[in-house]
């Protein structure tokens, strides 16, 4: 097919469907560039509308590929298809979210449509590491993002793999970015989370005064607690529950989108305003409009691509299609995929996603889906980030809080600013007792006995890293972090 102009077009295959709805798989110039759903029963003719793909100026070759029943194909065509620019959502949603979420979240903004970052999932068994220590001895490096899983937090099953300190450390003491996950089992009954494995009702999930609904809530809040940890460490989360919930093949999207939906804005609910987390920016993961929960409740919208072994095409239909879901004011990500999108083609098809996160075992082991070649290939390429090419997003010690004495336990960091009773609560103190006090050079606090800055005030000012190591009094109910002079 000859274009004389080059860009965006979509495809439009005219054809009958005497045998029901059929699919089939679309090839751009050797890319697998998505499908073209026929779906609806038809006697005549009719068109049915494929992706939106990128074309060359000049020579293309399309493939319309067998994929799933009979049709009968009378013709193909290209519309034009013009893409509005993308006018990201310069901050998260949440107004309360945290200095550390800003930075992540502009840091995103910033470089989408540039780079896209590696990322790479855990194994949600005592073999976390497995799939980062392959990476590393393979190429020398390790991806920018680490995605884990919250599947230990359930009253009905789990376990408790260290997800939660392994985590933190990976942000603190490495500079690496989390995602996080949820393979929810179900709250009552079996631990399982898989439609046909449990009897659990999300509809009844939703409905206040449920026993459904009472022991969800008990599961959300054991999530927040370790939530809340990851928060006293100031370690922000790209956080995507429910996630593949059109599938229909987990218990949340086994009653379609309305109970998916009210489901995941019930969580947004319980966790940002009754808990206060607002170290989380959230992630859905779905490009159907149906089951979109609205703009209110998500930051960047995702989808998972699972191609054939070896099959590296980036899906730019797909990406064009979650883009518009997020009406190109929202960063899009592949949440999972198997086999790595080639980073060439996804520059050709403009199609550069936020990040790619490669599934464990042997999506990226054992050349079982990504050979050994096209890993090192994507990991060495210009427009992708590894972990030792991420600036440093940390939040910047300035006054910090340890929970323990002599500099132990969790750590709070302060930037400059004031904080009432509530808000050092939301960040983890506890009954406003403080183990022992940092700063940084050229700051001073003010700790007050009373809330909103009132009661007994001690100063401290320090021109070291370190505060000499004093009893503070307690409780303290305010603070005060001030540049000195």
């Amino acid at each position: 097919m000859n274009v004389a102009t080059g860009g965006p077009y979509r495809l439009v295959v005219r054809a009958p469907t005497p045998y029901g709805p059929k699919q089939a798989g679309v090839r751009v110039n050797g890319v697998n560039v998505g499908d073209v759903a026929l779906n609806e029963q038809s006697e005549t003719f009719r068109d049915f509308n494929g992706p939106v793909v990128f074309l060359r100026d000049g020579l293309n070759f399309v493939t319309i590929a067998a994929n799933w029943g009979y049709y009968e194909v009378d013709s193909i065509r290209f519309a034009p298809h013009p893409i509005p620019p993308f006018t990201l959502n310069p901050t998260p949603l949440n107004p309360h979210a945290a200095p550390e979420v800003r930075t992540l979240y502009a840091y995103l903004v910033e470089n989408f449509g540039k780079v896209i970052l590696s990322d790479q999932s855990e194994e949600a068994t005592a073999f976390a590491n497995r799939p980062f220590a392959y990476l590393e001895e393979l190429n020398g490096t390790l991806p920018a993002l680490r995605v884990q899983d919250m599947i230990f937090q359930s009253s009905a099953g789990g376990w408790n793999d260290g997800t939660t300190p392994r985590g933190i450390a990976w942000h603190r003491a490495r500079k690496g970015i989390i995602s996080m996950q949820w393979h929810w089992f179900a709250p009552i009954g079996p631990a399982e989370f898989y439609t046909d494995r449990t009897a659990f009702d999300i509809e009844k999930v939703i409905t206040p005064g449920t026993p459904e609904h009472a022991a969800a809530l008990v599961d959300i809040d054991l999530t927040a607690t370790q939530l809340g940890q990851f928060a006293a460490n100031r370690v922000p989360i790209l956080w995507r529950p429910l996630h593949e919930a059109e599938g229909g093949w987990f218990w949340w999207g086994a009653k379609g989108p309305e109970a998916a939906k009210a489901l995941y804005r019930l969580l947004y609910d319980r966790l940002v305003n009754y808990h206060g987390l607002n170290n989380l920016i959230w992630v859905w993961n779905s490009k159907n409009p149906a089951w979109y929960p609205g703009d209110d409740v998500v930051d960047i919208v995702s989808v998972d691509i699972y191609n054939l072994r070896f099959d590296y095409s980036p899906a730019p239909g797909t990406f064009i299609d979650v883009s518009a879901l997020g009406g190109y004011r929202k960063l899009v990500a592949t949440a999972e995929n198997g086999p790595i999108p080639d980073p060439d083609t996804m520059v050709e098809f403009k199609t550069l996603w936020s990040w790619l996160n490669t599934w464990n075992g042997g999506f990226i082991m054992d050349e079982e889906n990504n050979t050994h070649a096209h890993i090192l290939n994507v990991y060495d390429h210009e427009k992708v980030i590894a972990l030792d090419e991420l600036p440093d997003l940390r939040a910047k010690s300035a006054a910090v809080i340890r929970s323990g004495p002599n500099y132990t336990g969790s750590v709070i960091d302060l930037p400059p600013g004031n904080y009432t009773q509530q808000s050092l609560a939301t960040l983890g103190v506890k009954d406003g007792v403080i183990g022992s006090l940092q700063l940084a050079a050229g700051l001073r606090a003010v700790l007050y006995s009373g809330d909103h800055f009132t009661g007994k005030a001690k100063n401290y000012a320090q021109s070291t890293a370190d505060l000499a190591k004093k009893n503070l009094y307690g409780p303290v109910r305010s603070i005060r972090v001030l540049l000195k002079g």
